[in-house]
C-alpha cells in the first residue's frame, strides 16, 4: 500500500506498507519506511537468551505501525522455517518466531532480514473502504523496496514506479 499524498492520518503520511495479510476478519501490514535504527546481532542474541557473543552483523529495525509497538516482527525472504511464518507471499516471509529470530547470524537463519516493532492493522472492511476513499493505492510487491536500507524516497519511489502522478 502507497499512501496518498493527501491522507487525513498523520501517523500514515507518506508511507508505504507491506500487506502481510489480508482476508475476511480484516488486514495485517507493515510500515516499510519508518526507520527506528540498527542493532548489533550480538546484542539482539543476548536479549533473546543466546549466549553467543561471537555473531557478527547487525540487523535493521523499523517501526512498523502504531498497534502494539512491543511485539517484533522479523520479515526476511521466506528460503526458511516455512512453518514458523505469519504469512508468506512473493517470496517474502514475516514471523514473530523467537527461533528464526535466534537464527539470525547463523548458517540456516535468513541471510536477509528486517526487524520491525509494532504493525498497522484493519478490521473487516476497514482496509477496503480506505482504498474506495482514495486513502491508499495498492502496488506490487517489490523486493528492492522491502528490504531497501535508503529510506528517503521510498514513498516517492513505489508511487513513480508504478506510474502515479505526485
Amino acid at each position: 500500500l502507497v499512501a496518498s499524498p493527501d491522507i487525513l492520518d498523520p501517523r500514515f503520511t507518506k508511507t508505504v506498507i507491506y500487506i502481510c495479510r489480508h482476508n475476511y476478519s480484516g488486514a495485517f501490514g507493515l510500515v516499510l519506511n519508518r526507520p527506528a535504527g540498527k542493532i548489533e546481532l550480538s546484542k539482539l542474541m543476548n536479549s533473546l537468551g543466546v549466549k553467543n557473543t561471537d555473531i557478527k552483523g547487525e540487523v535493521q529495525i523499523r517501526l512498523g505501525g502504531p498497534v502494539e509497538v512491543e511485539l517484533g516482527f522479523l520479515m526476511y525472504p521466506d528460503e526458511a522455517f516455512k512453518d514458523e511464518q505469519i504469512c508468506n507471499s512473493d517470496g517474502v516471509a514475516v514471523t514473530n518466531s523467537e527461533k528464526v529470530m535466534k537464527s539470525l547470524g547463523s548458517a540456516d537463519g535468513p541471510k536477509k532480514a528486517v526487524l520491525f516493532f509494532g504493525y498497522t492493522g484493519w478490521g473487516p472492511g476497514q482496509l477496503e473502504s480506505e482504498i474506495a476513499r482514495k486513502d491508499w493505492v495498492t502496488v506490487p510487491t517489490d523486493q528492492s523496496i522491502l528490504f531497501d536500507r535508503n529510506f528517503k524516497g521510498v514513498w516517492k519511489r513505489a508511487r513513480t514506479r508504478y506510474g502515479i502522478e505526485l
